[in-house]
């Protein structure tokens, strides 16, 4: 099943090739997501919201590094390097002869696997991999991804090479995720403590966002990091939740261009707002989309508009319809089928989808929020 899957991810990409030959140079994602695995076990044993070491949390990972030890020596492919994080926690690097490596290590709540950044058809090509080694084991200790729940989440980091020194493109992409809140307010995921969009922010702080992408626009020689440090500094210098730091808990995190020059290649946004995967092939799906929008995106060349509610003082989440009408248009828009992408709705979601007649047109909020928005454009105020 799974190599079927990936014969028919390899055409429909081949395809997205053929419909964003526009592009002079085809942007490539390059993505590091983190995995996680937890059970309500884990949860209950839980003492406090930053919990990596009760006990309950730590047999769990001493057993899944047990078992991915135990398939290092039996295939001979890896080997388990240990380290301590940042915070003290023990952890360990797999790495693979054929050049893959991925950590293991404790987060509040749950195992969490970051990856090396990749490209999708690495991703796609480790896939058995990702089933033998992490997907499997996780399934044998009566773990998994999560559920509406107990979710352990499932970051995706994009790299700043992804958009290949293209401004635009890295603007693009960055004010259509902001379009687009019903990824993080049900679609993917929906915490607002954890991952807030920018409309769950307060209306100063999403008027200064709307005022950054226009100075963005204005001014052609300002870098795509110069953008994401002032977003930093005069948006994201509060959080609901007043967690710290504040700059983190976002939908959109942009930490890590706080890094100095040389670090460079670890420059990313990384994506919060995305539940946990079930499997390597809802990953492969979800990795998809994104260099699908990406490409789409890519055609586009002059500024999209923002669409960010910059009037009232709280945000009002739309109808659950009109959610599922917004990511069909994302998927389509991106040239994918949307068959393949209904399953990754929730079963609340997959209910009332079913009652929707969806055709393949303009998102349904540009339409329904023009005039109340703002419409960010070069040039405008």
């Amino acid at each position: 099943m799974g190599h079927v899957f990936r014969l028919l991810l390899l055409a429909t990409r081949a395809f997205a090739l053929l419909a964003t030959c526009a592009y002079a140079a085809e942007p490539m994602l390059l993505v590091s997501p983190e995995i996680s695995f937890t059970n309500s076990k884990i949860w209950r044993a839980a003492r406090h919201n930053d919990d990596t070491d009760n006990p309950t949390i730590r047999r769990a990972f001493e057993s899944f590094v047990a078992r991915a030890r135990a398939n290092c020596e039996t295939y001979k492919d890896c080997e388990l390097i240990p380290y301590k994080d940042r915070y003290g926690n023990p952890a360990f690097r797999v790495k693979y002869q054929n050049g893959w490596e991925h950590s293991l290590t404790l987060d509040p709540n749950v195992i969490e696997i970051p990856t090396k950044p990749a490209s999708l058809a690495e991703f796609i090509k480790i896939q058995p991999l990702l089933d033998r080694d992490l997907f499997a084991v996780a399934k044998e200790l009566g773990m998994k991804g999560g559920d509406l729940v107990y979710d352990g989440g499932c970051h995706v980091n994009v790299g700043l090479q992804s958009f290949s020194g293209d401004r635009l493109l890295f603007r693009n992409f960055l004010v259509d995720l902001v379009n687009h809140p019903e990824l993080g307010r049900g679609i993917f995921y929906s915490n607002i403590e954890n991952a807030p969009t920018l409309e769950d922010l307060e209306l100063d702080q999403r008027k200064r966002f709307a005022e950054l992408v226009a100075e963005f626009d204005r001014n052609e020689k300002m870098p795509p990091e110069d953008l994401a440090r002032k977003i930093i500094s005069d948006v994201y210098y509060k959080n609901p939740a007043e967690w710290d730091p504040p700059s983190k808990y976002h939908s959109i995190n942009l930490d890590s261009f706080l890094l100095p020059l040389e670090k460079k290649d670890q420059w990313r946004l990384e994506l919060r707002s995305q539940r946990s995967v079930e499997n390597s092939e809802e990953l492969l799906r979800i990795l998809d989309l994104y260099e699908s929008r990406l490409r789409y995106l890519a055609t586009k060349r002059e500024a999209i508009p923002l669409l960010l509610d910059v009037t009232r003082k709280k945000f009002t989440l739309g109808s659950s319809s009109q959610g599922i009408r917004d990511f069909y248009a994302y998927v389509t828009e991106s040239g994918l089928e949307w068959k393949k992408y209904r399953p990754l709705l929730t079963e609340k979601y997959r209910v009332i989808e079913k009652r929707l007649k969806l055709e393949p047109t303009v998102p349904a909020r540009t339409a329904r929020c023009r005039g109340k928005l703002a419409a960010v454009h070069p040039g405008s105020s």
